[in-house]
């Protein structure tokens, strides 16, 4: 019962307008972190893959003031929204590519994703606000953070061709 209204759910994320409108609001958000990156004058937090302490102050020190506020109001905004858009797209993704076989809830292979990157903007915020005031512990749970969002969006991409070969292979067989 339960597993078949997950299914249910996950297959309103497959409609070619649902695909079509997440995969939209996808490149818009990508064109506003490309503006602010344009702002800043270099890379969002984020977009770093782990850093350390003197790495972070110089890019803090690169947005300047401004920089980082514009950093914060984005990252609470469209950064905590992004993780909604992006997990539609490839939740409807992963349903097409797993259509017809036993991985019918592979959609679900974008939540732990989502809570990550909601959590690693939480923390980005923190910082971006707390700053220069900023513990060794802090900056270490937020670079770890960002690190597991790159893997476990890497482990996305995986399933996501591996899904999509195997379907393709399968309708190779039909024909």
């Amino acid at each position: 019962m339960m597993q078949s209204s997950i299914q249910a759910f996950l297959l309103f994320f497959t409609r070619r307008n649902v695909l079509l409108a997440s995969g939209l609001l996808s490149i818009l958000a990508m064109l506003g972190f490309q503006w602010l990156q344009l702002q800043l004058g270099g890379p969002m937090l984020d977009m770093l893959r782990g850093y350390q302490r003197d790495q972070l102050f110089d890019h803090m020190l690169l947005y300047g003031a401004a920089g980082r506020d514009w950093h914060y109001v984005f990252t609470l905004s469209l950064d905590m929204a992004f993780p909604f858009i992006y997990g539609a797209l490839f939740a409807g993704l992963l349903g097409l590519a797993a259509q017809h076989t036993r991985f019918s809830l592979a959609g679900l292979l974008v939540v732990p994703i989502m809570l990550v990157d909601m959590a690693e903007n939480l923390q980005l915020a923190a910082m971006l606000s707390g700053f220069p005031e900023l513990s060794d512990a802090t900056i270490a749970r937020a670079a770890l953070t960002t690190q597991i969002k790159f893997y476990l969006i890497q482990l996305l991409f995986i399933a996501l061709f591996v899904l999509a070969a195997a379907q393709w292979r399968a309708r190779q067989r039909k024909s």
